[in-house]
């Protein structure tokens, strides 16, 4: 209390117009040791955030769509739904079917074939000055087809345009004689393939056409006077065996399919015959000739 007294004659020595003099706040501790009282903290407490229970359930709750409810079938439209599905079949699993029932489904369609061949060819009884001169030389021909494959299924049955190119060089006719020819032939033809088994190994067939040939001839040595052109209209009737190359890479094949649309390959030996269509004309391209080469179906 004796320090309090000793205070006032600081306060009241400070001068006018000074800012005021706040004495230091003193801790609750500090007062009672100066006899005072600590001052109390007079601000109201925060009320406490309170609920209404009542307000709460007097919210509208937002509504909700209504679910409709399924409809429940009698059993005469379970039955009817079963039979509408009767003939609906499920997919078979490849990993349950053997490699032929695969390929079977998942093999592109069968339309059109390609063959290319080569092959030998003499014809003995080709009169090349008209006056008897023949020759025993061979020469060289290269044989194309394209053909529509309508029916696949009893076998293959096919319809289709043939194109050859026969090439003679320097024919020995005589000694001392020689002479070349060239000859393209155009022609149509159908063709009938035994292939009954799905990707059939060896495929016999046979085929017949008829052919218009277009001949150009020169002369060696100039000593053989011959015509320069001439046509000449033959039968051609073939026979031959396929075998399916298929067999030797069937992944690879698989791949070409999808790929390409390539089904099959073929190796193609093939035996054909020509007969002028009409008798003693000449010249005379009677022949037989054994070709080989490959044949693409897609």
């Amino acid at each position: 209390m004796f320090r309090i007294f000793l205070l006032i004659p600081l306060i009241a020595s400070v001068p006018a117009g000074a800012e005021a003099f706040h004495p230091p706040m003193l801790s609750a501790p500090a007062l009672e040791e100066l006899g005072g009282e600590p001052a109390l903290d007079e601000t109201p407490p925060a009320e406490e955030a309170t609920v209404d229970e009542d307000s709460i359930d007097a919210r509208p709750v937002p509504s909700q769509p209504a679910v409709p409810a399924s409809p429940v079938k009698s059993k005469p439209q379970e039955d009817e739904a079963d039979e509408d599905f009767a003939d609906v079949k499920e997919a078979p699993d490849p990993d349950e079917m053997s490699y032929a029932e695969r390929m079977r489904i998942y093999e592109s369609p069968r339309r059109f074939a390609i063959d290319i061949h080569y092959g030998h060819f003499h014809f003995p009884a080709f009169d090349f000055d008209g006056a008897g001169t023949f020759s025993s030389t061979k020469g060289h021909l290269v044989h194309a087809t394209f053909e529509w494959l309508p029916i696949v299924t009893l076998g293959k049955l096919g319809f289709g345009v043939q194109f050859d190119y026969f090439v003679f060089p320097d024919a020995e006719v005589s000694a001392g004689r020689r002479v070349s020819m060239d000859m393209a032939v155009a022609g149509v033809h159908a063709t009938y393939h035994l292939d009954f088994f799905f990707h059939q190994i060896l495929v016999p067939y046979v085929r017949v056409g008829g052919s218009y040939a277009y001949i150009s001839q020169g002369v060696g040595n100039g000593t053989i006077p011959v015509p320069a052109k001439r046509q000449v209209n033959v039968l051609d009737v073939a026979g031959g065996l396929k075998f399916a190359l298929f067999w030797l890479d069937r992944r690879g094949a698989v791949q070409l399919d999808s790929s390409h649309g390539v089904n099959d390959i073929y190796f193609v030996v093939e035996y054909a015959k020509w007969t002028n269509l009409q008798s003693g004309t000449s010249p005379n391209l009677g022949q037989d000739a054994l070709r080989f080469g490959l044949r693409f179906e897609f």
